[in-house]
């Protein structure tokens, strides 16, 4: 297991070799881009994005390849990014996923999360 809250990381491209990592969590943390090997990591069963911030726009998209997922928290912000549409996580269990970015939100989101924490959760914004 990984925990790293609320600090500013830089290049986590090192997570990529991390082989046998069951639990990622990274809330509240700044790096530069979301590697695109944590997909082959196969033990990966939670990934907390809750509240990150990601220079690149990458994640959505290596998030939706992260198949074997059962726990997925994700609200990031800023984002500009489209969260991909034919995605199909089979396995997830539990989930607070949070593409809506209006200031009326933000200020529930401490409250919503901790909510849903134990169930599911999922907001959207301008979902038609």
């Amino acid at each position: 297991n990984l925990c790293s809250r609320s600090c500013k990381l830089g290049d986590i491209s090192i997570l990529e070799n991390l082989q046998a990592l069951e639990i990622l969590d990274l809330r509240c943390s700044c790096f530069d881009e979301l590697p695109n090997g944590i997909v082959e990591l196969k033990k990966l069963k939670v990934l907390d994005l809750y509240n990150c911030r990601i220079k690149e726009n990458n994640a959505y998209e290596v998030i939706g390849r992260c198949l074997h997922l059962e726990e997925l928290y994700l609200f990031l912000s800023p984002s500009k990014e489209e969260f991909p549409l034919n995605v199909s996580f089979q396995r997830l269990r539990r989930y607070v996923i949070i593409l809506d970015h209006s200031e009326s939100l933000i200020d529930m989101l401490p409250r919503m999360l901790e909510e849903h924490r134990p169930s599911r959760a999922l907001s959207v914004d301008g979902l038609n």
